[in-house]
């Protein structure tokens, strides 16, 4: 996340407490920590006609485009 640093700690997203709300309802929810590994854990789970939206507020670690291969 962009300027973390201005955000006071006790205020931070918890993206592994997110992850535990979700799983505790039974849906699947994954926390990774990089864009390599999100694709890592993403590509298996895919089927064919899956469509895959990836939204972020800068380059990811290139995710849009240099990690999909054909």
């Amino acid at each position: 996340m962009a300027r973390l640093d201005q955000i006071p700690e006790k205020e931070r997203l918890n993206p592994e407490a997110v992850v535990e709300s979700i799983a505790a309802v039974g849906r699947p929810a994954f926390y990774e920590p990089d864009a390599a590994h999100i694709i890592e854990k993403l590509v298996p789970l895919l089927k064919p006609e899956d469509v895959v939206a990836i939204f972020s507020n800068g380059g990811f670690d290139g995710i849009h485009g240099s990690f999909w291969k054909s």
